[in-house]
This record gives C-alpha cells, sequence and structure tokens, in this order.
C-alpha cells in the first residue's frame, strides 16, 4: 500500500498559513476579547444598577455601550470604553474603574444640594468600582490565560481547517 502525498499543494497551503497568520492572530484575540467584553458588561450591569441612579446621574447602559474591545494583529489587545485613542465613548467609565478623589478648583469646599440643604466637604472620594479588570483578568490572568486559550485555539483550528481544506 502506497500514500501518494500532494507535497506541493500542502507546502502552499503551510506557507498561506504562514502569511495570514498575522490576520488569524487578530482573529484570535477578538474571539476572546468579544468573550470578556461580555463577562465585563454582565459584571457592570450587576454593579451598577438602574436604582442606583436618581434623574440627575447617567444610567448604566451609556457605560454598558461604552465597553469595547481592541484588537491587533500582533497578538495584542484590550478591553477599553474609548472608540479611538483620543475619544472616550462615556467619560465616568474610568472613574469608576479606578476611582478618584475630586477636589474644589477654586476655593477650600466643594458644596452640593442634598434633600434641598447645602452641604459643603474639602473633597469627595470615589472608591473603585472596577468592571473591565475583573473580566480582563479572569479571561487572560488568572486562569492562566486558559479560557481565552480555549476560545483562541478553537478558532485557531476553525482557520486552520479553512486553509488546509483549501478554502480562502
Amino acid at each position: 500500500m502506497t500514500i501518494d502525498l500532494e507535497f506541493k499543494e500542502f507546502k502552499q497551503r503551510i506557507e498561506q498559513f504562514e502569511y495570514e497568520m498575522p490576520k488569524i492572530a487578530k482573529k484570535m484575540m477578538t474571539a476572546a476579547l468579544v468573550r470578556a467584553r461580555s463577562y465585563a458588561k454582565k459584571i457592570a450591569q450587576n454593579r451598577f444598577h438602574k436604582a442606583d441612579y436618581t434623574g440627575r446621574n447617567k444610567p448604566p447602559g451609556q457605560l454598558l455601550r461604552a465597553i469595547n474591545y481592541w484588537a491587533f494583529d500582533d497578538w495584542v489587545g484590550a478591553l477599553t470604553t474609548r472608540k479611538s485613542a483620543k475619544t472616550n465613548n462615556c467619560f465616568y467609565a474610568s472613574i469608576l474603574e479606578d476611582g478618584t478623589t475630586i477636589l474644589p478648583k477654586k476655593g477650600k469646599y466643594l458644596f452640593f444640594r442634598i434633600n434641598g440643604q447645602l452641604r459643603k466637604v474639602p473633597s469627595v472620594t470615589i472608591r473603585p468600582r472596577p468592571f473591565m479588570r475583573p473580566a480582563f483578568d479572569d479571561f487572560f490572568v488568572k486562569s492562566g490565560g486558559s479560557k481565552a486559550m480555549v476560545i483562541m485555539d478553537k478558532r485557531l483550528q476553525k482557520e486552520m481547517d479553512r486553509i488546509l481544506e483549501g478554502k480562502t
């Protein structure tokens, strides 16, 4: 019994795979980041319930719509609330994620009207309530990247099958 392997055709497909690898890497990273983004949205939805917001505060829908990802063809990706490096979809997302202390620009105090009474405070500290970092950590860090790797492996297998079957 002999097996005749079409070596030239196989070699061409392997070379095509190598040529397309940056594009495939981006697809793999995108697949993992889409799942991480969904998880971040779920965390944010649970953490920032609509009942916590008054008429003056922004609803959590703006925050949920702002959660996005960037994937590049060099195995790099990020969860973000930015449309681009210059524009932010939700200005308060980083405040919720990292926390901050608000200080008065002029004078010594910040003034608030609460229940009809004027209150003055020297500063306001907003505690961090992360929603993106836990999702990113869960997929890419804490599990040793295994959650992301399972997703990326499936995508890699799909792309390899496509190329080896001659579907371009």
